[in-house]
């Protein structure tokens, strides 16, 4: 008799315990993952306008919406990425994402030596099972800017003004050239990597060289050293093709349009990817489609029938009807 009584008094007390521990954890919210610390290389410097600024927007982006632990190294010279990266992989940093497309070998080495760490790239095509790499189409928004720069120029006379010279700016420059010639096949091109994405005094002089050559329209990729381009421009009355929204906003006045690029969405997914242990080391090239890059007429400077055949065009490479061919060496 005893023995039932105190059987049954267990018997109560385990089911108290029980429902006491089922309570608690029902009330208490979900174990949050770890927190993740996410790094940045990059060559420029994070508040020059276009490539480097927009970077630095798109960590800001993943420690606003995700809660990612940030930081970042800027004007890191080529003999110093592989330092670099190396210091952040032995702090402990989840993600380290080498901007820009001097990082394709180097990210791959530093990510065969640290298995447990993540790595990702932008402007690269090698991947490793830790490293993801996305090298959207630039060759995309820069057909569309040689097709309205083609319909618009006056001259025939195009210039390119370069920051470097390696595969994602070849094809940067080769798919202007392309859309330009789409719909002017007459027209000449002015191609000058200066070398430097930090000497808007060089730009300048480069831009004004090829304007005393008849240029009438310009278009840049090289950064803080792009905006000399526009202070020429300025100054001897003709255009630019902004090379960002960064550089947009600074040239207004001048710019036919821009071309606009966005690493918010493609930085916020790899980050989810790792939260969710959905992440792979692949190689991504998302375009338009995907809203990683795209390009916009403005509208103050370029007529409706000049922005309407950008838009067709536009809409042919969306659908797929159109496919800008990527070159990788340059033409004459």
């Amino acid at each position: 008799m005893k023995s039932s009584k105190i059987l049954a008094v267990v018997i109560v007390i385990v089911v108290i315990v029980i429902a006491a521990i089922a309570y608690i954890t029902m009330s208490q919210p979900p174990a949050q993952p770890k927190k993740i610390k996410v790094a940045m290389s990059i060559s420029g410097l994070i508040n020059d306008p276009g490539w480097p600024h927009l970077g630095y927007l798109a960590l800001k982006h993943v420690e606003e919406k995700l809660g990612a632990e940030i930081a970042y190294t800027e004007h890191v010279a080529y003999p110093d990425m592989e330092r670099v990266l190396t210091d952040y992989a032995t702090k402990g940093f989840t993600l380290i994402w080498g901007h820009g497309g001097e990082y394709d070998e180097v990210a791959a080495k530093i990510a065969d030596s640290y298995p447990n760490t993540y790595f990702m790239t932008t402007g690269c095509r090698t991947n490793r099972p830790n490293l993801v790499a996305f090298d959207p189409r630039w060759g995309e928004m820069t057909y569309l800017a040689g097709v309205l720069s083609g319909s618009m120029t006056k001259t025939n006379k195009l210039g390119i003004i370069l920051g470097a010279e390696f595969p994602p700016i070849i094809w940067i420059a080769e798919a202007f050239k392309l859309g330009a010639r789409s719909v002017n096949p007459a027209v000449k091109f002015y191609y000058v990597n200066t070398g430097t994405w930090t000497d808007p005094a060089k730009g300048k002089d480069v831009a004004l060289s090829q304007i005393d050559a008849g240029v009438d329209i310009i278009v840049t990729w090289a950064d803080l050293t792009g905006l000399g381009a526009v202070e020429a421009a300025r100054e001897k009355g003709i255009y630019v093709i902004a090379e960002t929204q960064d550089h947009y906003e600074l040239a207004k006045d001048v710019a036919l349009g821009t071309c606009i690029v966005d690493f918010r969405g493609i930085l916020e997914k790899t980050v989810k990817d790792i939260i969710d242990g959905t992440f792979k080391g692949e190689t991504y090239t998302p375009g338009i489609k995907d809203g990683v890059v795209d390009f916009k007429s403005n509208e103050a400077f370029v007529p409706t029938e000049i922005q309407n055949k950008v838009n067709q065009v536009r809409g042919d490479i969306i659908s797929g009807a159109l496919k800008v061919p990527e070159i990788y060496e340059k033409t004459d």
